[in-house]
């Protein structure tokens, strides 16, 4: 698809600033530029834009004890079974 220079990208060629990935439960997006006030106790301000993403990423596919075990394990912790 070929664009003049200068025209804008049609809303389906748009990178998404937070993007929608498996697993996904809370998507917290806050556009470059806010300022959030929160009870005047403490003020949130994003100059570059901010994307927060919890996943849970067994809940895109099979979930199996041994992939958390190994996920654990290759960051240098251990798990016990009592």
């Amino acid at each position: 698809m070929r664009v003049p220079v200068g025209s804008p990208l049609p809303p389906s060629h748009c990178p998404k600033p937070c993007p929608q990935l498996p697993g996904t439960v809370l998507r917290i997006f806050i556009p470059a530029g806010a300022v959030i006030n929160l009870l005047n106790l403490i003020e949130l301000t994003s100059p570059s834009g901010i994307c927060l993403i919890i996943r849970l990423p067994f809940l895109c596919g099979s979930f199996k004890v041994a992939d958390i075990v190994n996920s654990v394990q290759k960051a240098g912790g251990t798990v016990e079974v009592l």
